[in-house]
């Protein structure tokens, strides 16, 4: 197919106990060191005393951090736009009077003066201890990029960091929907051993939703420094983290420890897949959703109708689970277009942003929830679907043939999924028709000639996949010619078709993605 392409009320300041005087000879004295030392280039340096700095937690930074834009002569560059992003506004946190947007994090821009320097003023240390990497960039009035440099802000420890560690429950397997057997336990104490009494100690878990808790997702240490919380596996198939913290107030540090803990299915095994051809149903025959799956990655691809009958497919080459695997899936869905399959050109394929899928499979591997909604404004659907039988009485020469095959770079932009059962092949051919919109063919049958799976293609036309519900007695179905798959290996073959008066034979591998 192809590769798709600060803490609030900014803290309390610390007064700068500097004579007015000095300080102006000091800029001085950093500008001349400064210009001493660059090229005769356009760039961005850090002044003396910028970087590195460290202070403890709770206190601000010992110098501010003032940059010098030079232009290409090396003279300062007055109202330039020197900008730097905090990405973790939990760690540092810059002075009011700095022009930011709060994002991710916080984006931050502050102009030069006369003498070309921005003054970013102290950062405060929120949090740590960690070395934290500032960068600044820096471009003229006309957006001219002048320079890039880091600044390096170490935050560390008012005292030692308590320890905390796991005295019990890491590492246990519950089925979905149970508690774990034992509780996962903590103890808090002082380096010195002493244990930490009364101390709020949170929970708190990656993904979010995967586990839950029986108890308050907050409790305190009894007198021994032991905490315990007991723990539920909700949503999603494979190992997840619980995270037990602290934050001290007298290191002014956070102390934390993890446990893993693994949700399985009622087996116990975590081997969990919904690889293969999904439907609505024989209510709803006619429009399908082929699912790849290598790990917990999913590529899928939604066959359908447009809105005068004819077949497209729109594909979804990658997502991500909200609460591990088996959860509910959120991607975004693409709509291509191409050369016609019989005079293919790879420079012409395209490929556009659609909208979004829902897949909420509800930790079940046989059926689950489909939602497909087009870029607002725009249509939506919501589907009930579940997996497709397609399996054979015979056997079959190879095994682990299901996947999205395709033609390699050369290729780009074209495909076949194939999905395997026990004794049997279902195929669809996602290829572009004579004006280059997306179309498809299905060989939903066959029979195994040696290594080569050989079949009908057929053609189909339906009910339009948006603007209503699916009307099956509109699906229609015909042979269009033949097809056949002849495999070296579960990872390499030969898809060869007649179509009509047009013939082709192509070399396909099984995508990795």
């Amino acid at each position: 197919m192809g590769n798709y392409g600060g803490c609030a009320g900014r803290c309390n300041r610390v007064a700068e106990w500097v004579m007015p005087s000095f300080r102006y000879l000091k800029t001085l004295l950093a500008v001349a060191l400064a210009w001493a030392s660059l090229a005769a280039h356009a760039g961005l340096t850090l002044l003396p005393g910028s970087s590195p700095q460290s202070t403890v937690i709770g206190e601000l930074f010992p110098a501010p951090v003032r940059a010098l834009v030079t232009d290409d002569d090396g003279r300062p560059v007055a109202g330039a736009f020197v900008h730097w992003y905090v990405v973790n506004w939990q760690v540092i946190s810059v002075p009011q009077g700095i022009n930011c947007i709060l994002d991710l994090g916080e984006q931050c821009d502050k102009v030069t003066d006369a003498n070309g320097i921005a003054d970013l003023g102290r950062p405060f240390a929120i949090s740590g201890p960690t070395m934290y990497t500032l960068t600044l960039t820096a471009r003229d009035k006309d957006a001219r990029f002048l320079g890039r440099v880091d600044a390096r802000l170490e935050t560390v420890l008012r005292a030692p960091l308590p320890l905390m560690e796991r005295a019990g429950g890491d590492g246990q397997r519950a089925v979905l929907g149970t508690a774990f057997r034992d509780p996962l336990v903590v103890r808090l104490t002082r380096a010195s051993g002493a244990p930490i009494v009364g101390a709020t100690v949170g929970m708190s878990f990656e993904p979010y939703g995967a586990l839950t808790l029986l108890s308050p997702q907050v409790r305190t240490t009894d007198e021994e420094g032991y905490v315990r919380f007991m723990v539920t596996a909700t949503h999603g198939i494979g190992e997840f983290k619980a995270t037990a913290s602290w934050l001290d107030p007298e290191s002014r540090g956070t102390a934390r420890t993890t446990f893993s803990l693994t949700n399985t299915k009622a087996d116990g095994t975590t081997d969990w897949s919904v690889q293969g051809m999904w439907w609505g149903g024989p209510a709803e025959s006619g429009w399908g959703v082929a699912i790849a799956q290598q790990a917990d990655r999913l590529f899928s691809v939604i066959f359908g109708y447009d809105d005068a009958g004819e077949p497209t497919w729109w594909v979804i080459p990658e997502g991500r689970w909200d609460a591990g695997l088996g959860s509910l899936y959120l991607a975004q869905v693409w709509t291509t277009r191409s050369a016609p399959f019989f005079d293919y050109d790879p420079i012409r394929f395209t490929a556009s942003p659609f909208g979004y899928a829902h897949l909420d499979f509800g930790d079940s591997e046989t059926e689950g929830q489909f939602r497909f909604m087009a870029t607002q404004p725009g249509p939506s659907v919501k589907k009930r679907i579940e997996r497709q039988d397609y399996s054979g009485p015979g056997p079959a020469p190879l095994a682990g043939l299901s996947g999205l095959w395709w033609g390699g770079e050369s290729q780009d932009g074209w495909g076949v999924t194939i999905m395997q059962q026990p004794g049997g092949l279902f195929c669809v051919w996602l290829t572009y028709d004579e004006s280059g919109a997306p179309t498809w063919f299905v060989m939903p049958s066959g029979a195994w000639n040696g290594l080569a799976w050989e079949g009908s293609l057929y053609r189909t036309t339906g009910s339009p996949f948006f603007g209503g519900p699916y009307d099956v007695s509109k699906f229609a179905l015909a042979e269009v010619g033949r097809a056949s798959i002849g495999f070296s290996n579960s990872e390499m073959a030969r898809f060869s078709y007649t179509l009509g008066e047009r013939r082709g034979s192509m070399a396909i591998s099984k995508q990795q993605f």
